[in-house]
């Protein structure tokens, strides 16, 4: 089995430490839902080929789970879907796929002293021109951590200093690495609800293998806005970043922008807008994307390098949930421009929707469907990929749940060998408790309370 060695440890330490912080909780309250489940699978194309494809039997156990808590100590969300594969024709060596990602904030002195912690793990591609196979994909981890210290300075203005560690490891690419970063701001309220801050913030970046030659510093000064209304909340940070190479002594700079705009338009539905340009690296920009359109089995697309790149990006999302019926709409685009190896640069387009359906007190059918389109400056390597699948529930009991699945997938590529086509029929049995969120959880609004008659 390939998923030996530290960074699974990685991504188990920091699970085991987010479920030591629920069983302290009340974990089994109407925030925690779970459900494990064994399964039995049949794949027609398991190689993922254009032509001679051989059909695969697959056994599978699986964790899925989503957590969240909002109380004057803690804050924490988390969501998972985790599955361990044996292919029982050894057309590969059995895995462990999935992604998690949670995050949480301790505040161990409130509006005083808080320490943050989030941990973002899934799978990536070790050749991105390449369909997904476990041949072709590797586990990445990337872990941060640090404190916010909270100064006041008068009744309106405040002073905040942060720091945080972080760790980015994959599975078997050279491109593992650490970062330090200080950060400091002076945080004026304009009302109860909005608030005006300047910031700075300086990060050292540094590469584990010395032969890449890709440490830098990363320094960035922004303005940041923030309001919180009725319907609506929204932040924005308007600035400049700047990019040192060790290896280049001209610098890289340019301006900072990020939007994050929640609204709620009815009480069954929430829209959410962000959009920015600001430099990243591929692990950050890894767990950026695990925010939009969900958490799933499959390995995110794109590229990973080690250099920093330019990530200009947008997304678009719409929720809706009422009583037996939900829906999610998402969007997004992702624009990464390398300055000094433009070789590299890469566009990457998604959308998406999931819809269920309660049939009745004990079925429910759900529809999802991916559409993935990457574009590449490295020429005749740009695809388009298709990703949908339906599933009905049957709940045998309270705790007790069957399901039937079929998966479908499907690449059309300029590289003619990239091209394929798959189908997957799934049969498991699981025991659950609640339902399981596929994403973070959404916010919250001043009105929700009458809305909700509280």
């Amino acid at each position: 089995m390939r998923n030996g060695g530290p960074l699974p440890r990685i991504a188990a330490g920091a699970l085991s430490c987010l479920m030591l912080q629920l069983s302290g909780t009340q974990a089994f309250g109407e925030d925690f839902a779970y459900e494990a489940s064994l399964g039995a699978g049949r794949s027609d194309n398991i190689l993922r080929n254009p032509s001679n494809e051989k059909s695969e039997d697959i056994a599978s156990a699986g964790l899925q789970f989503s957590f969240d808590k909002q109380s004057s100590k803690l804050q924490a969300d988390a969501v998972a879907d985790l599955a361990y594969f044996d292919y029982r024709n050894d057309s590969f060596d059995s895995q462990v796929a999935g992604n998690f990602a949670g995050n949480a904030l301790f505040a161990f002195v409130p509006e005083r002293f808080h320490w943050a912690i989030s941990d973002n793990f899934g799978q990536v591609l070790t050749d991105p021109f390449q369909p997904a196979t476990p041949d072709n994909d590797e586990n990445l981890n990337y872990f941060s951590t640090g404190p916010d210290v909270t100064f006041p300075m008068g009744s309106q203005t405040r002073l905040r200093i942060g720091g945080r560690y972080s760790l980015t490891s994959y599975e078997e690419s050279p491109l593992d690495s650490e970062s330090v970063a200080g950060q400091l701001g002076v945080l004026h309220a304009l009302s109860s609800s909005s608030s005006i801050s300047l910031n700075g913030r300086a990060q050292r970046v540094t590469y584990k293998e010395e032969a890449l030659d890709s440490d830098y510093d990363q320094d960035d000064a922004y303005l940041r806005y923030e309001a919180q209304g009725a319907r609506t909340q929204l932040g924005a940070d308007v600035g400049y970043s700047q990019i040192d190479r060790d290896a280049d002594s001209d610098p890289d700079a340019g301006w900072l922008f990020r939007l994050n705009v929640s609204r709620r338009i009815s009480n069954s539905s929430v829209v959410m807008v962000t959009g920015g340009r600001e430099f990243m690296s591929s692990g950050a920009a890894f767990a950026a994307s695990q925010g939009v359109g969900g958490i799933s089995l499959n390995a995110a697309p794109g590229r990973q390098a080690a250099q920093p790149f330019t990530n200009e990006y947008a997304t678009l999302a719409w929720n809706f949930d009422r009583n037996r019926t939900g829906l999610s709409l998402f969007g997004s685009w992702n624009d990464q421009t390398y300055q000094d190896a433009p070789g590299l640069d890469q566009t990457i387009a998604r959308y998406g929707v999931q819809v269920r359906r309660d049939l009745s007190q004990t079925t429910s059918i759900s529809f999802n469907g991916n559409h993935a389109s990457a574009n590449f400056q490295q020429s005749g390597s740009d695809y388009d990929e298709d990703v949908g699948g339906v599933e009905l529930l049957w709940h045998l009991s309270r705790t007790l749940v069957l399901g039937f699945s079929y998966d479908y997938f499907h690449r059309n590529s300029d590289l003619a060998a990239a091209d394929y086509t798959e189908n997957r029929y799934w049969l498991r049995i699981g025991y659950a408790r609640g339902t399981p969120r596929s994403g973070y959880v959404l916010p919250t609004f001043g009105i929700d309370s009458a809305l909700n008659g509280t």
